[in-house]
């Protein structure tokens, strides 16, 4: 199974331009993968495409006509026009969804930071006679405060998540009653908007049981070497400090040991974030 997760800026490169075309070039480039996750698209949202105002969602689902998309707004709102303006984050998958849900992450009032609407897509595939969770999303980067409850939120519910998926129904239900497959194979991943310093990026990679018990993937297959940069290799307005790493693949337990390559794009500038590319046996 190949997953890859990328900020793509409302595809907008260093360069200035906003090109949906380019981001799926760099996509494909990298190799071939099954579920793609993207976080900052865009449609009819002008003011961060350039003006264009393009349905990224459309034009990304055309140039990747053997997935299907599932969409998570973050924003949705009324713009110019009636038209609806949303942000937020896409999966692509070749493989058979069986399930989705979308979540609206916590935002605490925060009156000292500027803040936005933070929103996690989800989407259980199966993978030839097995089933994993995917998620994708993009964390508050004003706000620490939200940014925890949001790292909070996400461990939580994986963590009831893999308890549902251990245990047994006892009572026959139908219609909407019916019991939904469960999984205790998980991925998510993103851009957290946090380094791997940061107290709560161990929140997400703690054992406690009361978060999802997650392991990044980088450390899990590359020891103890720093994280490979994932953002401001080439942007240096947006990010003067430099390359760091903000955006990760965290997986359950079992799903770590099946890890065969994880690598990083260092080469685009397509846009201020470089894409992630994981492979599973």
């Amino acid at each position: 199974m190949e997953l890859l997760t990328w900020n793509i800026q409302a595809a907008r490169g260093v360069d200035g331009i906003n090109d949906t075309q380019r981001i799926a070039h760099v996509i494909q480039d990298m190799g071939n993968p099954d579920v793609i996750c993207l976080q900052e698209v865009a449609c009819h949202l002008p003011v961060v495409d350039a003006g264009r105002g393009e349905d990224q969602v459309n034009s990304l689902a055309a140039l990747f006509p053997n997935h299907d998309a599932f969409y998570g707004a973050a924003i949705d709102c009324i713009g110019p026009n009636n038209t609806r303006m949303r942000f937020g984050n896409l999966i692509l998958s070749r493989f058979p969804v069986t399930q989705t849900s979308l979540h609206q992450l916590p935002r605490p009032l925060d009156p000292e930071n500027k803040n936005m609407p933070r929103q996690a897509t989800e989407v259980i595939v199966r993978d030839g006679s097995s089933w994993i969770r995917v998620m994708t999303t993009h964390l508050e980067y004003h706000s620490a405060l939200q940014r925890k409850a949001q790292v909070r939120y996400l461990g939580e519910f994986l963590n009831e998540a893999h308890s549902r998926a251990k245990a047994q129904s006892v009572i026959a239900n139908t219609g909407p009653y019916e019991v939904v497959r469960e999984t205790g194979s998980s991925v998510l991943c993103g851009d957290f908007n946090l380094e791997p310093t940061d107290p709560v990026y161990h929140t997400l990679t703690s054992t406690d049981s009361t978060n999802g018990e997650l392991v990044d993937a980088w450390p899990a297959l590359h020891g103890s070497s720093q994280h490979a940069p994932t953002c401001g290799l080439f942007d240096k307005e947006q990010w003067p400090e430099g390359p760091h790493c903000r955006d990760f693949f965290f997986l359950t337990p079992n799903l770590a040991s099946r890890i065969e390559l994880f690598e990083v794009n260092p080469s685009t500038d397509a846009s201020d974030h470089q894409p992630i590319r994981l492979i599973l046996k």
